[in-house]
């Protein structure tokens, strides 16, 4: 059994029992195989920024923000552009 940590409780009566706290950590049931843990693994990856076309310039940016090419959201001037 694997137990991470025992703590006794001092502020019991003088005729009571003490009170014993058991914390459980986490024991794998059974091992796992390479194959399983690669598999696990396999879809932890980076994936590409998805890239719109700006309405107003026509450069690329990322969907719903302000373009930095030219300082507009949805056809709409927010930022002065440098």
């Amino acid at each position: 059994m694997c137990v991470a940590g025992i703590f006794y409780d001092t502020l019991c009566e003088e005729n009571s029992m003490d009170k014993e706290v058991f914390q459980m950590s986490i024991c794998p049931k059974n091992k796992s195989s390479k194959g399983h843990r690669d598999q696990r693994r396999a879809n932890w990856k980076m994936s590409a920024p998805t890239l719109v076309k700006c309405s107003k310039c026509g450069s690329l940016m990322v969907p719903h923000r302000v373009c930095k090419n030219c300082g507009s959201y949805n056809k709409k001037q927010i930022v002065e552009a440098d």
